[in-house]
């Protein structure tokens, strides 16, 4: 039982504090071949629709990226406060 309310509180812990730096960076191979589909469809058909795609997969890439630096940021001011204590 106690086990299962420790589980229980990591799960919120995660929801509340979201991925860690890892775990947004491991994104970025994907997010990458992603921009790169899109850059060769552009290439191969450049049409509007094709630019609107395009410009939302960069969208996507560049939300991940600020969320990762906001993160590895986060875990660098942890990292100090726990090497202070």
């Amino acid at each position: 039982r106690w086990r299962c309310r420790v589980n229980a509180a990591v799960v919120a812990l995660k929801k509340l504090y979201g991925p860690t730096a890892s775990e947004l960076a491991s994104g970025l191979p994907g997010i990458g071949s992603e921009l790169q589909e899109r850059c060769d469809d552009m290439s191969a058909d450049p049409t509007p629709d094709a630019c609107e795609r395009l410009a939302s997969s960069l969208d996507v890439a560049r939300r991940h990226v600020l969320r990762l630096r906001e993160r590895l940021l986060a875990e660098r001011r942890k990292g100090k406060k726990n090497h202070e204590s």
